[in-house]
């Protein structure tokens, strides 16, 4: 049998990043701009967002504990340092039990965050910026975040350690591109571009 194409994954476009950015408004809105910042800027599985501690967080990377057990940096830019800053100035663990006291987010029950409010919190944040929630979810940020780095000049190799993947193959499912992007590749190439004519005069 032949082997079936995988499909590509949906992405937000960078203008669609900024709507769903500057959706982040109420009492959670420094915590929840610093998620959305962190799954785009650096393209983190939603179950490493959630168990990152505030001792995670350096001055230009953070921490994470990937599949497997497996640690690795991840940097990050000064437009998400910014995000979490602001976030940590903010953080109050006042009424946080003592065992998810270092946790760097902290949920509306006074705990560690956790998976189902991530997924909770990005739905609401997606209706409130006009997209359709049910197109997109935490991972659907990693699919943007590795888009858009590769958009814009990452090497295959650099992105399979920043995304934590084990095999290349599975970073080149994220590592898709648009149509208009596929024909610009193929325009810049100068031999596609020379009739026969051209060559043999």
């Amino acid at each position: 049998m032949p082997k079936r194409q995988a499909s590509l994954p949906r992405y937000l476009e960078e203008s669609e990043c900024e709507r769903l950015l500057a959706a982040c408004d109420g009492a959670y809105a420094f915590r929840d701009y610093a998620i959305l910042m962190l799954f785009l800027s650096c393209g983190l599985r939603v179950s490493e967002l959630v168990s990152l501690n505030v001792t995670d967080v350096y001055e230009d990377h953070v921490r994470v504990l990937g599949k497997g057990n497996k640690e690795r940096v991840v940097f990050f830019a000064e437009g998400c340092r910014e995000a979490l800053d602001d976030y940590l100035d903010v953080r109050n663990t006042d009424h946080v039990k003592e065992s998810d006291k270092n946790a760097l987010f902290i949920s509306r029950k006074n705990c560690r965050i956790g998976v189902r409010g991530v997924e909770n919190m990005l739905n609401a944040k997606l209706l409130a910026a006009g997209l359709d929630a049910s197109r997109y979810s935490p991972h659907k940020l990693r699919h943007t975040a590795a888009t858009l780095m590769l958009k814009n000049g990452v090497d295959t190799r650099a992105l399979q350690e920043v995304l934590g993947h084990s095999s290349l193959n599975t970073t080149q499912i994220y590592t898709h591109l648009d149509n208009a992007a596929l024909h610009e590749a193929a325009m810049a190439n100068p031999i596609g571009r020379k009739t026969k004519d051209e060559i043999e005069s």
